[in-house]
Parts: C-alpha cells; structure tokens; sequence
C-alpha cells in the first residue's frame, strides 16, 4: 500500500473510524468498571529483624530477605485470613463459607508486594465498597504487626514490623489508568475499521483485476 493509497482510505473512512473509536472507548470504560475494584488502601510495612551477637550484616540481610519472603506469602494463607477475623475488624460474612472459594477471595481483594530492598512489604486491598477496603486493611495490618510469629520460627520479639505509610487509601482506578485505557480503546477502534476497510478495499481490487 503506498502513501496515496493511505490517506485516501483515512479520508474516506475517518467519520467511522472515529465512531468506531469512542465505541470501543465507551466497551473499555464499561469492562473496566464492572470488572475493577473501587476503592485501594495501600500500606508499607518494614520487616527488621533483631540481630544476634553471632550475625554479621550479611547473614541478617539474607535472613531479613528471607523472613520477609515467608511473610508475604502467609498473607495468602488461611491461617492469616482466619487471624485478620478473629481481630474483630472485618466479619465473616465478607467473605464465601467454602475454604477454597474464600481463598480465591482473598488473593482478588489483597495484593502483597517485596520492594527491592527485601525487607519492605507493600499491602494493597482493594474492594467495591469503602468501609470493606479499610476494614480489611486495617485488619492485615493488625495481623502482622501483632501476630506475625505464628508465620515463622523463633520467639514473637525476634521480628519486629513497622508502620512505614498508611493505610492511604485511593479510588481506583487512577485518572492516568483511565486515560490509558480511554485511549487505548479509540486507537483500537480506528485500526480495527481501518484494517477492515483495506482488507474490503484490496479484495475488490483483486476481483477486478482478475477480470
């Protein structure tokens, strides 16, 4: 396809690639407020671990790291879930009586992040409904800075985790993820009727050469 070819499609079909944009802008913004969780409460928490005489830097580095590895993955566990309940802060009610659908639950509304340094966990929950976003969060952080030691070996004072921000909570999603998305879905759009304009354009022009 040349140059000449190019814009004379554009020209011709620009009214209905631009419908055909805000169509898939308007699917796009309609899947994402459906599918996505409404509000995120968002909370740093810093994993340090009480150094032993016999413990150099290194050794309490890689067993910080270690430490906190085993900490992220117990957020997902059951034994965490039925700790966040009986702190009083969130009702069973919340969440679905099977274990396993309650857990299938769980990992869609919690999200647990490592940052770099190893020893940094990012908790993030999120949830439609407000007051259920913070409740949770609140009882995640309950679980682990108070009862962290029922997810690891040693003594409840060998571990120590700490507020470093939040709980910060947010709608979601963000104003740049809907741009994006917004976009995204315009752009698709004016390519999808202009790949099916030329597909239409090339096979009438092979059936017309072929006479």
């Amino acid at each position: 396809m040349n140059s000449q070819q190019f814009f004379w499609l554009l020209r011709r079909n620009w009214g209905l690639m631009v419908l055909f944009g805000f169509f898939f802008v308007a699917i796009s913004f309609t899947f994402l407020f459906v599918s996505a969780k409404t509000f995120t409460v968002k909370t740093d928490f810093l994993i340090v671990q009480k150094q032993s005489a016999a413990q150099d830097v290194y050794t309490l580095s890689r067993s910080n790291e270690y430490i906190t590895n085993v900490m992220q993955e117990s957020v997902y566990s059951e034994l965490f879930i039925n700790e966040a309940i009986v702190t009083g802060i969130i009702n069973d009610s919340l969440f679905p009586t099977n274990r396993q659908d309650r857990l299938k639950e769980w990992k869609t509304i919690v999200n647990v992040s490592k940052s770099s340094q190893g020893n940094v966990l990012t908790v993030e929950v999120q949830h439609k409904n407000h007051g259920s976003a913070l409740k949770i969060s609140q009882a995640v952080l309950e679980v682990l800075v108070k009862k962290n030691y029922l997810f690891r070996s040693g003594a409840p004072e060998d571990v120590e985790v700490r507020i470093l921000s939040g709980p910060i909570d947010e709608r979601s999603p963000s104003f740049i993820t809907i741009m994006l998305i917004a976009g995204n879905g315009f752009f698709f759009g004016i390519f999808f009727i202009f790949v099916t304009q030329w597909l239409r354009y090339t096979r009438r022009r092979s059936d017309t050469l072929s006479f």
